[in-house]
């Protein structure tokens, strides 16, 4: 039976793949906010046995038009640099095939996504690294992964749902919610709130983006069934 190692940034992304996780024996690794600790991880699991990596988790979009909820399931990471990692094309025309079969009204986007190890967080910055790199959506994990696979001679593939659109700006506190395991640090989102009540409204709307993205992964997630046993 295959053996596919799993690297999400957030445990909520994780809990996303409970429900398949022993039956397609994934091994499911949260790395928190950290692109080291990623790699570090995705190492392991190369080394542990693993036949394929996954990226899953959320994206921020990098283009207009792009929408919370929206899938990605990209051909290549970019990095600065010029740096192009690509993703496994066979794996990848299987899962492209059975979410626009099985998830008609979900958006799917297959264009390339840029793995960065800072947070991207205002609509500027996020539009001109767009065009840039010629990038749909980025993330701190995804180019992590790649690196530790091609170290290994190992296919990666990327499964991202848009978490921020464009226009949204992602407030400096927003990292700090997170622990370095990957879990909400619910109490210093409440002494934030405390302490300063005027960031409340941006962080109830980051809630709702997150309830639309994490709703679309738990939807994709059970398409790994048909994939990764065909």
């Amino acid at each position: 039976m295959r053996s596919v190692g799993v690297i999400t940034g957030l445990q909520s992304e994780a809990d996303c793949l409970r429900n398949i996780a022993s039956e397609l024996n994934l091994k499911i690794q949260v790395s928190g906010v950290s692109p080291m600790r990623a790699e570090a991880l995705a190492r392991q699991l190369c080394e542990s046995g693993c036949d394929l990596l996954i990226s899953f988790g959320i994206a921020g979009a990098l283009r207009p038009g792009i929408k919370t909820g929206d899938l990605l399931i990209p051909a290549s990471i970019k990095q600065k640099g010029g740096i192009i990692h690509e993703t496994d094309a066979d794996i990848r025309a299987r899962l492209l095939q059975a979410a626009r079969t099985a998830l008609p009204e979900l958006v799917v986007i297959d264009d390339a996504l840029l793995g960065t190890d800072t947070l991207i967080a205002n609509e500027r910055e996020k539009l001109s690294a767009g065009e840039e790199f010629g990038t749909a959506a980025a993330d701190m994990e995804s180019h992590r992964v790649a690196l530790a696979t091609e170290a290994h001679g190992l296919p990666v593939i990327v499964v991202r749902v848009v978490f921020d659109d464009a226009n949204t700006e992602l407030p400096d506190f927003a990292n700090g919610w997170v622990t370095p395991e990957g879990q909400r640090d619910y109490g210093k989102a409440l002494i934030g709130a405390v302490l300063k009540p005027w960031n409340i409204p941006k962080m109830a709307h980051l809630a709702g983006l997150s309830r639309t993205a994490h709703r679309s992964l738990r939807r994709v997630a059970p398409l790994l069934r048909s994939v990764l046993n065909a």
